[in-house]
């Protein structure tokens, strides 16, 4: 399980950090090659700071990997997938921002909590979650694409999404426009109905769980936390 986000002080010289860089692995060849020719071989690099800050700021690093770097954390990498940011952190695991390292797609890639006291009921019981998840596709469903284990920890992919929860939505803009409601409404319900379909019941409708993608679409999330109708 990767660790929390938070970097402390750090602790490594400047080739230390970009030694740490290229062990993570999380940059594409032709990107590491094009820092190893800037500054792997350069003999005035003291400030791993002014480093990590040069590499994010010419894009090759986010703030989240330049954090975790100059701490000394390793987990930039999960699996097949390079993280990029913490998303969302709560009881059952964490949700990142991540990128396949194969087809340079960008996801939402959310990890349960893995500490060593994770049951094979809580397993079990998530990956009925994905059964649930899974039976689902529609414009107004946040879209999973995969899910399995990486070393013991399970894990679960989705589209990533721009934008933010109606619940953010509404502590920013509050009130909506009536016209604005009804439309974000007609489609949750539309999503709604089309999990009903599947025989699926969300159970946690909530503003939360309806997101507001950049584009104006709502979509649903946690239908996992739902029951299907049916499932002994």
């Amino acid at each position: 399980m990767p660790e929390d986000s938070k970097a402390g002080p750090t602790c490594l010289s400047a080739h230390q950090f970009l030694a740490a860089l290229e062990r993570s692995g999380v940059l594409p060849d032709a990107k590491w090659r094009q820092v190893q020719d800037r500054f792997v071989r350069r003999t005035d690099l003291d400030d791993p700071l002014a480093l990590a800050h040069q590499l994010v700021e010419d894009g090759i690093l986010t703030e989240f990997q330049a954090r975790r770097l100059l701490s000394g954390k390793k987990s930039l990498a999960f699996g097949r997938y390079a993280l990029l940011d913490q998303i969302a952190k709560g009881y059952r695991g964490r949700v990142f921002k991540a990128r396949h390292r194969l087809m340079d797609r960008v996801v939402a890639l959310k990890v349960l909590h893995h500490d060593g006291s994770l049951s094979e009921t809580s397993v079990s019981r998530f990956f009925r979650e994905m059964k649930i998840v899974g039976l689902v596709d529609h414009p107004h469903v946040v879209r999973s694409i995969d899910a399995d284990l990486h070393e013991g920890c399970p894990y679960i992919v989705m589209e990533y999404l721009e934008g933010n929860d109606l619940e953010t939505v509404l502590a920013h803009k509050a009130p909506l426009r009536p016209d604005a409601v009804i439309e974000y409404m007609a489609q949750a319900s539309r999503g709604l109905a089309h999990a009903h379909e599947k025989g699926v019941i969300h159970r946690d409708v909530k503003p939360t769980n309806l997101f507001l993608v950049n584009t104006g679409i709502v979509k649903l999330l946690d239908l996992g936390f739902g029951e299907l109708i049916g499932m002994a």
